[in-house]
């Protein structure tokens, strides 16, 4: 988890000016204190209202700097905040964009803020994938982090098109370089978190619940999240002096502290991937269907981003429906010692299959493992333990399958992964809730909710401008940032 200077570095990489509080937060503090080098790339202007960008901006770098990041490491990527038409992931690699706000090409946020393609190039890009592509991977490559915080594939479309193009620009470059295998850990915005449990003004104060709407959780069990301790400050026994609760203040133009009884818990949950897997650039072919779906690092790939609900499974890897083999072969550059199998299911309604996985040894022997697998969720992983010998590749077979057999990913590990930041993981909790010390905060508690009622009940100035904006948004609008 060291660059090549020796400092330890971290890249947060979050859609819109204020997640950076949700997937970062209390994470932040904690490493920044820890002597972490710690860089936030935020990818879009906030600018869905245009006249709010510049203030969205100033108003994460300053709620950054409580947490304990510097200006000079907070870079903006001068992407749209939202799309008209298809969503920026859902369009071909080439295809030009244009943002809700009217803009086609890449920006900064503000006059005094440069976006990220500009600074390293010196020129403005159009809105396409393949540059928002390019500006993740260089990003990722210039900073070489080693490890990478990322917004999971939340409900909202540029959350889920920033988590797919920073998946498929880090694949990418792990298969340019297999030598650079940094941690990576996703955490979402939305499930859970700013749409938690409103249970703060509880003592001791709650970890994060699970989400009670699922559809965008995918893959991640919450019985295999990591749990972090959070500083105290953090944590605080009253809303009022919780450092978090007062980089939500910052956010003036969001109202985000409206949320903060369900945001700020007694822990910070992230979900780990994995980066050594050894089929990122392997040979990996299918008797049928796509395999390169199969060691891309993306779990989910819809059809359509802006499917709130569905449509999860729309670009997952199958077998054509008239194959009557259904394997999968994998070739390694170098032998190495696999010991275990992990084959991330997307079978929608269900799946029941028999899967045996034939290693090709390096003394040219052959070792077989085999598993009757049968699970009745959407979204399933399959464990298949190995015993460690040195092999040149494997080939795995499913046979007697019953269900819609679709695969997310596979993943060829020669140990279990560990964590990062083993330090700061949370221990079991086993304190209960404290009906005394939850009664000294009913004053504070009843406080939040009626500052909060008035302010929802009263609209602003600033609210009727965005009322007006959005009653003109039907009107054709002006070309945008032309370069």
């Amino acid at each position: 988890m060291e660059d090549n200077n020796g400092k330890k570095r971290v890249l947060l990489l979050v859609p819109h000016e204020d997640d950076e509080l949700l997937v970062g937060g209390p994470m932040l503090v904690n490493l920044c204190r820890g002597g972490y080098e710690i860089f936030v790339f935020i990818a879009t202007n906030g600018d869905y209202y245009p006249f709010e960008s510049a203030a969205r901006a100033e108003e994460s770098l300053k709620a950054l700097e409580l947490m304990g990041v510097p200006r000079e490491r907070v870079i903006f990527g001068g992407y749209g905040d939202s799309w008209r038409g298809k969503g920026i992931y859902d369009s071909g690699y080439d295809e030009a964009k244009v943002s809700e706000a009217g803009f086609r090409y890449t920006h900064g946020p503000s006059e005094d803020i440069d976006e990220w393609r500009y600074i390293r190039t010196g020129e403005h890009a159009p809105y396409t994938k393949r540059a928002f592509l390019d500006d993740l991977y260089a990003l990722i490559d210039g900073l070489r982090p080693g490890v990478l915080l990322l917004t999971g594939f939340d409900m909202h479309p540029d959350h889920r098109a920033l988590d797919l193009l920073s998946l498929e620009a880090l694949a990418l470059l792990m298969k340019n370089d297999p030598s650079y295998r940094p941690a990576l850990l996703e955490k979402f915005a939305y499930e859970g978190v700013l749409f938690g449990k409103p249970d703060y003004f509880s003592i001791p104060h709650p970890p994060s619940a699970s989400p009670v709407k699922k559809e965008g959780t995918g893959f991640c069990g919450w019985e295999s999240r990591l749990r972090y301790r959070i500083p105290k400050d953090c944590c605080s026994f009253f809303l009022a002096g919780n450092l978090m609760f007062r980089a939500a203040l910052r956010y003036r133009t969001q109202g985000i502290w409206q949320y903060a009884d369900r945001f700020i818990n007694s822990d910070a949950v992230y979900w780990q991937r994995n980066t050594e897997n050894r089929l990122l650039g392997a040979g990996i072919v299918s008797s049928s269907g796509n395999a390169g779906l199969l060691n891309d690092l993306k779990l989910i790939e819809p059809l359509n981003t802006c499917d709130e609900d569905g449509g999860l499974d729309g670009l997952r890897f199958r077998f054509d429906p008239g194959d009557a083999e259904k394997t999968v072969k994998a070739s390694f550059d170098k032998p190495c010692a696999l010991r275990l199998l992990l084959l991330y299911f997307n079978t929608p309604g269900g799946i029941s299959a028999d899967v045996e996985a034939v290693l090709r040894l390096e003394n040219g022997e052959e070792a077989a493992a085999r598993k009757h697998y049968e699970s009745g969720e959407s979204f399933s992983v399959m464990r298949l333990d190995l015993d460690g010998r040195a092999c040149e590749g494997f080939e795995l077979a499913f046979e007697n399958v019953k269900g819609d057999l679709g695969l997310g990913e596979l993943e060829a590990l020669e140990e279990e992964p560990r964590p990062p930041f083993e330090a700061l993981l949370a221990p079991p909790r086993e304190e209960s809730p404290s009906a005394f010390k939850t009664a000294l905060l009913i004053p504070e508690k009843l406080a939040f909710k009626v500052i909060r009622k008035i302010r929802r009940s009263i609209k602003t100035p600033y609210d009727r401008k965005k009322e007006r904006f959005d009653a003109g948004r039907r009107a054709p609008a002006a070309g945008g940032h032309e370069e």
